[in-house]
Formats: structure tokens, C-alpha cells, sequence
């Protein structure tokens, strides 16, 4: 007999959660004085008669073996028939290979529109370019190849032992294509990102007021199938299971609304936040979702923030990295008189741009550049990733400059912004590490 202590059960039906304490996390480009701390995870099990339903997994290798050891302990006899996953973050599915080599029948499911989200998580640019220096361990392992069962479009159900598993698409949540699973039978829902305990939520994909209220609208989704037990993914240890984390993560995207207009920096809006949830924790996911949403409150000052989401069709220099780079090289390397034309091949004048927290206007930045440039002959420029989603980009690369006085200078830089219609930077904030003696901070940045 299982020890465990189900957190709701019906007619030989019952649920299980494991929650997983923060995976170390690396923020590059930030420097952090405390460590980095990503939200913690709750993984639900899902027992009937004969199988068993996993909800989500680990991110990392090293964190599904413990998770493997607790889904035998509770399904004793049973079979782990179902990996769910819940939506394409890759903390939620990165090791479901992992514990299908524990429990070979588990079919890995999701929704079509989920899948197609996994699957960009998995592309160099997200891969290589954020998940391993985010975690990693995951550099340590071959990249995931996980097989998925597709659940058809049009069923968006499957059945266990007699027992139906709802995939429910909501229209809103902290990414794209969230859904929640919902267990009729036992009164619950599965939440995934979409429902959150005591943990700072993820709004750096929900940079406008509508991406936002759409949110807000999938909780009354899930409220409208009158669940008695609620799981939230990213929860506290001490967090229990009610239905006050509905109005909740709602009260908290209302509240990020009203102090991200009230305050002018990430920092006070960090601050404001802190304030306004003590209790909360997870910097890795605050700090980030600032970067982004901060910024938006400056567009929107300045009449340059976009409707929509843009989607480039046509070759700009943020279209990839080597397009990038090319432009870096060619603003560093252009005659004086073609300075300026160079760099609003890039940016626009009106751009708010922030580099290691000294943010300038157009007429600083170009004396800026200027000051690089009188110390060297020439400037290189080697882009390791470019990131896309819609208008906003991340991207790092690395510099090396050949200096006036023989001198070689080598700076690692980070870049968060968005670009324009036209694909134009309209904001940047950039972190810029020097690696040589060489040098003077003007040439942090390139």
C-alpha cells in the first residue's frame, strides 16, 4: 500500500502532486548579488485502476529520477501509461525522455498547438541560445527528441480506464497555446502556466493590456468547469490546492497592470512588486518579465509601441544573426560620414536605449559609438544567437576590437529589445562584460 496521501480521489481514481524545488538557473548577461531562482514545479500523477497519467515534467535529467522513483512508489502495479504535457516551456517537458526510460509504455501527448510550441523550444536559436545557458546540465545531455502522440484536432479527450482526461485550450495563460487538463471525475484541473501559487508569475510574453485581459479570461475558463481542486504548476511547497488560485493569478496580473504604469524603471516596478507580494519568490521569473514589460511603458509614452505582434517577411538586420552581426560590423567599420546611416539601418532615432543601466538618447549614443571607434582600427563582430518571438528579439554576441595602439579588446554583450514594423530597434537594453584589460568602459559596448 502507497504511504502517499492523494490530494483528491473518486472510484478508483486518485491524485498525487510532487513538488519540485527550484532547478539552479543562470540569468546571462545580469549580475545578480543572491542567486537566481527559478519557480519551483508541481508534477501531478493521475492513478485509475490499471495506469497512471503524469502531468508535465522536469526540465533537467538530474530532477526526473527522483520524480521516477515517486511515480513507482505510487503505481505500484500500475502502468505510467501518458505523459500530459501541458503547454511547449521547455522546464514542463525537457526530461519526459528521461522517465519514459524508467516507464517505457508512457506515450508522451499535447495538443497540436502545444506541440508546434515545443518544438520551437527545441530550435538552435531557443535550445543553444536559452534553455542550456539558462540550465546547464542541459548541455550535458543530447538535446530532447521526444516523440508525440498528437491529440486530434477536433478530440480533445482521451480516456483512461473508463476515465476522461479533457485537454482544455485556454485563451490565455503565460505563454502561447496553454491548456489545462481537466479530470471530470475527481473535480479537477491541472493548471499548468496558466493557474499560479505564491510564485512570481511569467509575464514577459504578455506585453500588452490585451495578451494580458486574455489571461484574466482563461481563469474564467477553467472556473466554468466548476473544479473542486485546483493544481498550479508553479506553486509554494506550503501552497494547497484551492480554488482562491483562480482569482488570485488574476488579482496578480491586475495588480502587475496598475504598478508597471505607475513606476518609470524595471527597478522601481521590481520594487513595487516585491512590495506589493512579499511572499512570492522566484527573481529569475520577476526580473525577466520586467525587462520586457518595462520598456513597453516607454514605447507607449513615445507613440511607437506596435498593435500587433510583427511577423518579418522581409531581410532586415534583426531577421538573423549573421544579418545582425553584419550591421554591428558595418557601424563600426563605415567611413565618418556614413556613421549615422549605418546605425539607422538599425535602430530608430527615437530608440530608448540602455546600456549596463546608463540609458541614452540618440544624441549619446551616437557620440558613444564614436568614442569606440576613434580607438580602433577595426571591430569584428561574432553573433552566437539571435531569439524571435513576433517584435521582440534577444541576442548575444561577442566583439573584438583592434585598437589605434595594437591593443586587441574581446567584450561579451547580451541584448533584450523590440523592433518596429520595419524591423527597427525601438528599445535595447544591453549588458556588456568587458574580457580584456584593454580598453576603457566606452568599449563595453558594441
Amino acid at each position: 500500500m502507497s504511504p502517499h496521501i492523494p490530494i483528491a480521489h473518486g472510484h478508483n481514481i486518485q491524485a498525487y502532486t510532487y513538488w519540485d524545488s527550484p532547478v539552479p538557473a543562470v540569468f546571462a548577461g545580469q549580475n545578480f548579488t543572491d542567486p537566481v531562482i527559478f519557480n519551483p514545479t508541481t508534477f501531478t500523477l493521475i492513478t485509475t485502476q490499471n495506469e497512471a497519467v503524469l502531468v508535465d515534467a522536469p526540465a533537467v535529467r538530474s530532477r526526473a529520477e527522483p520524480v521516477a522513483t515517486w511515480i513507482a512508489e505510487i503505481i505500484e502495479h500500475r502502468k505510467l501509461s501518458t505523459i500530459y504535457i501541458t503547454h511547449g516551456h521547455g522546464d514542463h517537458f525537457f526530461a519526459a525522455e528521461a522517465l519514459q526510460e524508467h516507464f517505457p509504455d508512457a506515450s508522451i501527448r499535447a495538443t497540436q498547438g502545444t506541440y508546434e510550441h515545443m518544438l520551437e523550444q527545441l530550435a538552435p536559436e531557443f535550445w543553444d541560445g536559452l534553455w542550456v545557458p539558462t540550465f546547464p546540465e542541459l548541455g550535458e545531455s543530447p538535446k530532447p527528441n521526444p516523440k508525440v502522440h498528437v491529440l486530434p484536432e477536433g478530440q480533445d479527450c482521451f480516456t483512461v480506464d473508463a476515465h476522461e482526461f479533457r485537454a482544455v485550450e485556454v485563451v490565455g495563460g503565460d505563454t502561447a497555446s496553454s491548456t489545462v487538463l481537466h479530470v471530470p471525475s475527481l473535480e479537477l484541473v491541472v493548471g499548468g502556466d496558466v493557474v499560479y501559487g505564491n510564485i512570481y508569475q511569467y509575464l514577459a510574453e504578455n506585453t500588452t493590456p490585451e495578451l494580458r485581459q486574455n489571461w484574466i479570461d482563461a481563469i474564467d475558463q477553467i472556473a466554468k468547469l466548476h473544479p473542486k481542486v485546483v493544481v498550479p504548476s508553479h506553486r509554494q511547497s506550503t501552497d494547497d490546492f484551492g480554488l482562491e488560485h483562480l482569482k488570485a493569478t488574476q488579482d496578480y496580473i491586475r495588480t502587475w497592470t496598475k504598478l508597471n504604469a505607475e513606476t518609470t524603471t524595471w527597478q522601481e516596478l521590481e520594487a513595487a512588486v516585491q512590495k506589493a507580494y512579499p511572499k512570492r519568490y522566484g527573481n529569475y521569473i520577476l526580473r525577466i518579465s520586467e525587462l520586457l514589460l518595462m520598456h513597453r511603458i516607454i514605447l507607449r509614452s513615445n507613440s511607437l509601441l506596435p498593435t500587433n505582434r510583427v511577423t518579418m517577411s522581409t531581410v532586415t538586420p534583426l531577421s538573423s544573426k549573421e544579418s545582425f552581426a553584419a550591421a554591428l560590423e558595418a557601424a563600426f567599420n563605415s567611413p565618418d560620414a556614413s556613421l549615422e546611416e549605418m546605425i539607422l539601418n538599425i535602430y530608430v532615432k527615437e530608440a530608448v536605449i540602455t546600456v549596463n543601466m546608463n540609458r541614452m538618447t540618440w544624441e549619446e549614443f551616437i557620440p558613444y559609438i564614436k568614442a569606440i571607434r576613434a580607438r580602433t582600427t577595426s571591430v569584428d563582430i561574432k553573433s552566437h544567437y539571435l531569439l524571435r518571438d513576433g517584435n521582440l528579439f534577444s541576442e548575444r554576441h561577442s566583439a573584438y576590437g583592434h585598437g589605434k595602439d595594437g591593443t586587441e579588446t574581446n567584450a561579451e554583450a547580451m541584448l533584450m529589445g523590440e523592433v518596429n514594423e520595419e524591423g527597427k530597434v525601438i528599445w535595447l537594453e544591453e549588458i556588456a562584460i568587458l574580457n580584456s584589460d584593454a580598453g576603457s568602459a566606452a568599449s563595453k559596448s558594441t
